[in-house]
């Protein structure tokens, strides 16, 4: 089974695009760009930020940025900088801002790398190795704009499990989450309390980044602490409903809810707490209540049951942009770069 990571290099390496990182004083970052054009991951990189500070990040990591392809530009000298003040201005003035604050703005290393993903300059952008995500999500929402139709940005994760798991001992050699170990964990990093509402527009999102990642059809699962009233509270009532009008707006895909997690992953389990349950314990796909329980759950999986967690993803915007985590490593943001320069980008507005 070819890996999410070999998959998606291969895809960028085909597809040869060009990034932007905006955190480019960051010695992970450096490392990350030299190593993306060293594998032809993308065509061009450019690292925002002054060069002096660049530099240092380099020597510190002993990376060579002397290649082709690597670009280090400055947004407070760049020559796109009144281009792109008028770009802001054009996108804010609705919102109170003048020319003058569009130019302080721009300046911005995030907004300045979501403005080269909007007028075309760099295809993906992939940000949050320093920055928090409620500043990346500002740039990208304010910029890049959400898809049509889109009420909110959400994210997910993509699991790979490397050993098998299961709870049970009996099944422990042949079970492990998703159909071939990949998984979609959705949302883990942008809502906080999330409507029944919200939660089926997370899992929209993660409908897509499923077929998009995984490359097989969603089999989607809104975890709770109850399995199909096995429980009564209102936090189950809650993901109940998001189930509920899920499967009427989308029948055609497999879905159910409210389920445990041990109910929504290992078929035994699922054969006597959830017997009609469509997914048959076998779900790719798990919708979290909550941003509490998605965020731990990753990190349980990450650091204790030997997974690979690639993301955020994020979903639901028309460009191609990612929020790192800030405990991200060099390859985590090379394969994260990968992964994002795969998306479509549905923004651009045609260079002037």
């Amino acid at each position: 089974m070819q890996s999410f990571k070999d998959k998606v290099i291969a895809q960028a390496q085909s597809l040869q695009r060009t990034l932007v990182l905006p955190e480019g004083d960051d010695p992970r970052i450096v490392v990350a760009a030299s190593r993306i054009i060293e594998q032809n991951i993308a065509s061009e990189v450019y690292l925002l930020g002054t060069r002096e500070a660049i530099a240092r990040s380099a020597q510190y990591s002993s990376t060579s940025l002397h290649k082709p392809g690597i670009h280090i530009v400055d947004p407070v000298r760049s020559e796109y900088r009144d281009s792109f003040s008028e770009l802001y201005y054009s996108l804010r003035k609705h919102r109170g801002v003048t020319l003058e604050m569009a130019k302080e703005a721009v300046q911005d290393p995030l907004n300045f790398a979501a403005l080269m993903v909007k007028q075309g300059k760099a295809y993906a952008m992939v940000a949050g190795a320093k920055s928090i995500t409620a500043d990346v999500l500002r740039s990208a929402i304010t910029i890049i704009k959400p898809q049509k139709n889109t009420k909110l940005v959400s994210s997910c994760f993509v699991m790979q499990f490397r050993q098998l798991y299961s709870s049970f001992a009996s099944v422990a050699t042949r079970t492990i989450p998703g159909d071939m170990g990949g998984i979609i964990f959705s949302d883990c990093a942008n809502i906080p309390q999330p409507s029944s509402d919200d939660l089926v527009e997370i899992a929209t999102g993660a409908a897509e980044s499923c077929k998009k990642y995984l490359n097989t059809a969603p089999r989607i699962a809104f975890l709770s602490f109850s399995t199909h009233g096995s429980a009564c509270h209102p936090e189950v009532d809650r993901v109940r409903t998001a189930a509920r009008l899920f499967k009427e707006k989308f029948p055609d895909i497999v879905s159910d809810g409210e389920l445990q997690y041990d109910a929504a992953v290992i078929p035994d389990v699922a054969s006597f707490k959830a017997p009609a349950s469509p997914l048959y314990g076998k779900s790719n796909v798990l919708i979290f209540p909550d941003l509490n329980t998605g965020n731990i759950a990753y990190k349980l999986a990450q650091r204790t049951s030997h997974a690979e967690a690639y993301g955020p993803f994020l979903q639901g915007l028309s460009g191609p942009v990612s929020d790192l985590s800030r405990g991200c490593s060099a390859e985590d943001v090379l394969v994260t770069a990968a992964a994002t320069l795969t998306q479509e980008n549905n923004c651009v507005i045609p260079p002037t």
